[in-house]
Parts: C-alpha cells; sequence; structure tokens
C-alpha cells in the first residue's frame, strides 16, 4: 500500500497512506499533553494534502489504555464526559452535514473510530460502515453495540474507498458509489 521503514518502536511512512504520493513535507511537530507527554511529528503529502502522523509508533494501543480517554468512555460519567458525548455529538452530525452535500449515500470507512458513533451515526442513515479501530475493548465495543465491522490495524490493508475526509479524532474514508 505505501512504503514503510521500521525499527523497533517507530514505522516511518515515505509514500502517502491515500494517493501513494512521494512527495511528503514535514508539516508540525506537537506534544501528546493528555498522557504520555511524548512528541509527535506529522509529515503533509503535497499532492492529495492529507496530514497524518509520521513517524507512526508500532503499539498505538498504549496511547489508548487509560480510562481517562474520553473517546474510548461510552458513559456520561461526570461534567467532562457529558461536555464530551454533547461535543461529540454535535460534530458527527455536522460532519454527516458536510459529507451529505457531496454524497447522499454511500460507504464509509473510519480509521480511529473508538466506539463506533460516528459509524453507527451515517449506518443509522442507510451509509455502508466499516471501522479500524487499535483498542481491542473500543472495538469490541462498536461490534457489539452498534453491529458495525470493526478490524484492527491489520484489516487495512484489505481496503480502498476512493475519497476521503479528516478530523481531528480520525481519519475517515468516503466512497459515494457504495
Amino acid at each position: 500500500m505505501f512504503h514503510v521503514e521500521q525499527n523497533d518502536k517507530l514505522i516511518d511512512i515515505k509514500k502517502c497512506p491515500v494517493c501513494s504520493g512521494n512527495n511528503l513535507s514535514s508539516h508540525l511537530k506537537t506534544r501528546d499533553f493528555f498522557f504520555t507527554q511524548e512528541e509527535f511529528s506529522t509529515s503533509q503529502c503535497e499532492d492529495c494534502n492529507l496530514v497524518f502522523t509520521n513517524p507512526i509508533p508500532k503499539d498505538l494501543s498504549k496511547y489508548y489504555e487509560t480510562p481517562d480517554y474520553l473517546s474510548h468512555n461510552t458513559g456520561n460519567n461526570g461534567a467532562m464526559g457529558r461536555l464530551y458525548s454533547a461535543i461529540r455529538d454535535i460534530n458527527i452530525k455536522r460532519k454527516f452535514r458536510l459529507v451529505s452535500k457531496y454524497c447522499q449515500q454511500g460507504s464509509i470507512l473510519d480509521i480511529g473510530c473508538g466506539t463506533g458513533e460516528l459509524l453507527n451515526y451515517f449506518k443509522n442513515k442507510n451509509w455502508a460502515t466499516t471501522g479500524v479501530e487499535p483498542n481491542s475493548s473500543a472495538r469490541k465495543f462498536a461490534k457489539s453495540n452498534y453491529n458495525i465491522n470493526v478490524f484492527d490495524e491489520d484489516g487495512l490493508d484489505h481496503i480502498q474507498p476512493a475519497t476521503y475526509i479528516t478530523g481531528l479524532e480520525g481519519v475517515s474514508l468516503i466512497n459515494c458509489e457504495g
């Protein structure tokens, strides 16, 4: 799919995961202020403008294995949990309206789908949905509560939708033709 170089902890992406272009530039350096405090770099594809973490840590699961990670917290525990759920629901509806301007129906791939709320919303609007989620408990929740197809990262090798939308919590790929 895209050329990578690996060491014991990182996977360095050499070609764009969406368009396979090799014209990548450094985009931004940031820090995981929430949990690990580690620094991360992002690259931008000059051909399709996708921005993605690069290099990618080999073991992504450690970044999501905390009960304080709200994207995987399905309860409305406390004020922050309720606020997060309300904002998430607003953002899901906004994303659906945005996509609906271009496609009335189709298929969506949500990479980093968490517990599947975005996919469930699209599914309820008669879209075909597939998710990729590295966290096993979030993946299990999405499958059992929403009856959606969710795979671990190995599932990416078998999926090739046509267009994409990016979001802060992950990347969603859209195919208007179903």
